[in-house]
């Protein structure tokens, strides 16, 4: 299995543990170590069914990968 996969379903069993909807991660090392990417200024917000890295425009490509 994906190791970054791994690390982010980890993240939403705890989440359910913790009886929570959703999270917010703001850092970018911290979006980087959940996902790979490494663009600046990015966010991932996470949940149960759905997941999405968030920055700008600099990085529409990298976010495709």
């Amino acid at each position: 299995m994906n190791f970054l996969l791994q690390r982010r379903q980890t993240l939403v069993q705890n989440l359910k543990k913790a009886s929570a909807d959703a999270f917010l991660v703001t850092k970018p090392v911290n979006v980087t170590y959940l996902t790979g990417f490494t663009g600046e200024d990015s966010f991932y917000f996470g949940s149960a069914k759905n997941s999405i890295v968030i920055s700008d425009t600099r990085f529409e490509e990298q976010i495709k990968e």
